[in-house]
């Protein structure tokens, strides 16, 4: 598996598919995008700054699973923050 084929795997879940807005479509390459969508560009960066081409094609998904579901747990800690200050009543 070649960074582009890794990044286009990734792109299907993307809604919209605005990962590909992130990296160039012929060499996997990052760029910056178009469209101000920072969760995508994080995506990108992340998979394209952890990949190794010298890995099987599994052990690259792996990591790229890895990441993703750590910023998920870090998206999910802020939300819960955010969340807990409603909660005590924060009013600014």
């Amino acid at each position: 598996m070649n960074k582009l084929e890794l990044l286009n795997l990734a792109n299907k879940g993307y809604p919209d598919g605005f990962l590909s807005e992130h990296f160039d479509p012929e060499t996997g390459d990052y760029v910056d995008g178009r469209f101000g969508d920072a969760l995508a560009a994080a995506i990108v960066a992340e998979l394209t700054d952890t990949f190794d081409p010298d890995l099987p094609d599994k052990d690259q998904v792996e990591i790229a699973i890895y990441f993703l579901s750590k910023y998920a747990r870090d998206i999910a800690a802020v939300q819960d923050a955010l969340a807990a200050s409603l909660q005590e009543g924060y009013d600014g």
